[in-house]
């Protein structure tokens, strides 16, 4: 059921040649006798504020199966770049040399990773920390088997290593039982954008300067999308009909990707709270409606395609085979192969807004991503050093790990500029989380996915779709709230009782 990995001997051997080679903390930063820093200070004037206690411990760290393992286990199965894994290597040698913190890392075998559910019901001490699918963290956190966030100690999660979004839009009843931050790339990697082909655009008179100029202006919308998906269509074959083997289509998609991010694009999100914390669907609106009826027009039209299939391989193929002028995929494919290798100089734009109203070019992080969670049975004695741990992986993930993700995204000989990672920073301002979105048992259910369901099943439209679940998705939606007071009761009382 699991694979477990010690990397002692690996991290104490790199901390003597990191140590050997002189590597320093930068500016503002003094190493004490005993290893620990006085002072760290990001480039935003933000320090790091944790004991300086040199723990000596070992911290057991559940690992999710599949993508974005790596970002907190260097030999994670499925792992991406070397560099990438150098950088998580290199975090945890620091934590070694400040802290005497050493990792055993557990990697799920169970696609959902769900398997430490009976250990935990069990009251088994067996995980201080648990990298999770983001949607099975809710597994755990919906059976009261986790941690407040809110309540660890040596966590600073205003900071701007900690992300904002995903502590906002996942607090339920004032518990937050799930977060992430730059402890991991997957906050990045799993935001949507927009791949496109310039010399397609390029010979129809279009610039990528002007294409750029368009996402600076807060103007690249939905509407400009597909006027350029309506005039990028070609009929390659010459046959009169247009196909998406044998034509160029302007605008392809997989059913997991625009039709999911369509909502995010208008600044809705499945679920909002109100001023008492309450929660309510907040998505049936004129916008939405209006964005999803023009999402699947384009995609029903011969100026549009949809992949209706979880594995993204054949519309990457599409495109990368310039049979496709645009594409809307995950930030974490720019590293893939079809990118890597690609033939098509292309450029990356953020997932277009509904329109120029909207605040942010939003796309909702895939589910897939990484939520971090601490069991319930993390020792009382433990969790001040757990919250020291993991406050200091998000601080070195901000220092080490993203700089050079970016840098792995941006590895294309096609992307090597300014103005790429200038996009990428639109994608990532506007990568957001939403709780009907990840928790699909209680709070998303029906509604969790509705863009995918329309794709699946074309004959459905938005309003009847809506109409069809909302009584059993209110009810659902009263019942889950109603648990989690319960649940945050419990956790308040038993957090003043080891008090």
């Amino acid at each position: 059921m699991f694979k477990k990995t010690g990397l002692a001997a690996l991290l104490l051997l790199l901390a003597i040649l990191v140590t050997a080679c002189g590597d320093k903390e930068g500016p503002g930063t003094e190493t004490t006798p005993g290893g620990a820093t006085q002072e760290q200070t990001n480039a935003q004037g933000e320090t790091l504020d944790v004991p300086n206690v040199m723990y000596d411990e070992t911290i057991r760290v559940y690992v999710k199966g599949g993508e974005y393992a790596d970002e907190i286990y260097p030999e994670a199965r499925d792992g991406g770049a070397e560099r990438v894994k150098e950088q998580v290597v290199r975090r945890n040698t620091t934590l070694l040399e400040l802290y005497g913190i050493e990792f055993e890392y557990t990697q799920s075998l169970n696609a959902f990773n769900t398997d430490a559910l009976t250990l935990l019901r069990g009251g088994e001490d067996v995980y201080d920390i648990m990298q999770c699918h983001g949607r099975s963290a809710y597994s755990y956190a919906g059976e009261g088997l986790v941690l407040d966030w809110n309540t660890l100690p040596n966590l600073s999660l205003e900071k701007s290593w900690w992300n904002q979004s995903a502590r906002e839009y996942l607090t339920i009843c004032g518990v937050l039982p799930a977060m992430t931050g730059e402890i991991g790339y997957s906050s990045l990697g799993g935001g949507t954008g927009v791949v496109f082909n310039k010399t397609v655009f390029q010979d129809a008179g279009i610039s990528a300067d002007t294409v750029y100029g368009l996402v600076d202006s807060g103007d690249w919308t939905f509407d400009a999308m597909y006027g350029y998906a309506t005039q990028l269509t070609g009929d390659l074959n010459g046959d009169g009909n247009i196909t998406n083997t044998d034509d160029r289509i302007g605008f392809t998609s997989t059913w997991w990707s625009a039709p999911i991010q369509v909502l995010y694009s208008t600044g809705s999100t499945v679920i909002a709270f109100d001023e008492e914390g309450k929660p309510g669907f907040n998505f049936y609106n004129a916008d939405v409606i209006d964005a999803f009826d023009k999402l699947l027009d384009l995609l029903n039209s011969d100026y549009g395609y949809c992949y209706n299939e979880d594995d993204p391989s054949n519309n990457r193929r599409a495109f990368s085979q310039n049979q496709a002028a645009m594409m809307s995929t995950a930030m974490q494919a720019l590293g893939t192969s079809f990118f890597l290798n690609s033939e098509v100089d292309f450029g990356v734009l953020p997932y277009p807004k509904y329109d120029n109203d909207v605040e942010k070019y939003y796309s909702v992080v895939d589910a897939a991503s990484a939520l971090y969670v601490v069991p319930r049975t993390v020792p009382t004695e433990r969790r001040e050093m757990v919250g020291a741990v993991l406050e200091s992986l998000a601080y070195y993930g901000q220092k080490y790990l993203m700089p050079e993700y970016y840098g792995y995204l941006l590895t294309s000989r096609y992307l090597k500029d300014d103005v790429s990672a200038r996009m990428l920073d639109y994608v990532y301002e506007g990568c957001t989380y939403d709780l009907g979105y990840y928790n699909t048992d209680e709070f998303g259910g029906s509604y969790a996915s509705i863009g995918y369901e329309l794709v699946k099943n074309p004959g459905q439209t938005f309003t009847n779709y809506y109409r069809q679940y909302y009584a059993a998705m209110d009810q659902k939606l009263d019942d889950a709230y109603t648990k989690y007071q319960g649940l945050a009761a419990g956790q308040n009382a038993a957090d003043s009782g080891a008090a």
